[in-house]
Parts: C-alpha cells; sequence; structure tokens
C-alpha cells in the first residue's frame, strides 16, 4: 500500500512539474518579433522595419522599433493582465501618440512555444484632443526571440 501510494505520490509530482513547464513555454512572456500583421485586411508592409514586443513575468510590456543598424526606438509601454487563455487586455503607459496614453484594449490570443498570434482593435486618438482619428481592426503573427542569458 505504501508502495503504491508513493507511485502515486511521485506520478502526480512528475505530472505537475510537467505541467508547469509547458505553461511556461506556452506564456505570452518573453520577446517577439512581428512576422506579418493584416490591417483591415490588408496585408501590412514590414519588410524595411523589424518591431519587437516583450511581455515581462511582472505585468508589463513594451514595444520597439528598429529601422536600421543603431535605430531603435521604443513605441510604447504600459502594462498587461492575462484574462483568460484567450484574452489579455494592454493598458498603455507611455506611446508616440499621447492620445493612447491611459487606454486599455482587450486582445484575442493564441500561443504556443514559437508564436503568438494577435487578434485586436485599436481606435487611434488624435494626439492633440484625444478625439478619434481612425478605429482599425488587425490580426498579427509574432516569433519568439531566443533570449540570451549570461
Amino acid at each position: 500500500m505504501k508502495k503504491t501510494f508513493l507511485i502515486l505520490a511521485l506520478g502526480l509530482l512528475l505530472s505537475t512539474f510537467i505541467l508547469a513547464q509547458q505553461k511556461e513555454n506556452n506564456s505570452i512572456v518573453g520577446m517577439w518579433q512581428l512576422g506579418k500583421a493584416v490591417n483591415n485586411g490588408h496585408e501590412a508592409n514590414i519588410n524595411n522595419i523589424v518591431q519587437l514586443k516583450q511581455y515581462l513575468d511582472n505585468g508589463d510590456f513594451q514595444a520597439f522599433v528598429s529601422t536600421g543598424p543603431g535605430k531603435v526606438f521604443q513605441t510604447m509601454k504600459g502594462t498587461y493582465q492575462l484574462k483568460n487563455d484567450s484574452v489579455y487586455s494592454e493598458t498603455i503607459q507611455v506611446a508616440i501618440n499621447p492620445g493612447m496614453v491611459g487606454r486599455t484594449y482587450d486582445i484575442l490570443y493564441k500561443v504556443n512555444e514559437t508564436q503568438l498570434d494577435l487578434d485586436g482593435k485599436v481606435t487611434i486618438p488624435n494626439a492633440t484632443d484625444s478625439s478619434v482619428i481612425d478605429t482599425f481592426s488587425y490580426k498579427e503573427k509574432w516569433n519568439r526571440v531566443q533570449q540570451f542569458r549570461p
């Protein structure tokens, strides 16, 4: 009886560890590079720039654009919150367009070890008076960037 209990306990412990590892690998935490973007049904030309998005495990995120060697700038930063296994929200704290600051956007997501698919809608406010300039839907495919740690 003790042997059976020990085997079951060990099995439960190992399966819990394996599931925790799988969940960590399927987390949005990490650095992502934009691979494809479709805005309002039209494929965006992203060939001349590199877009990166980083989700930290403390709930912060930031996005960057590079237009060439040594030309990298932050486009936005804020916080994110996972609402469930298919929806998360981003609250913008800093953005190139100051009208976006303070806004929260709900985003559909699907993640696996190497790819993050996002599906959302963004309202672009006027930078000076926060009136709405445009609203567009987007679908993005992001590829996980391997991060090297010393």
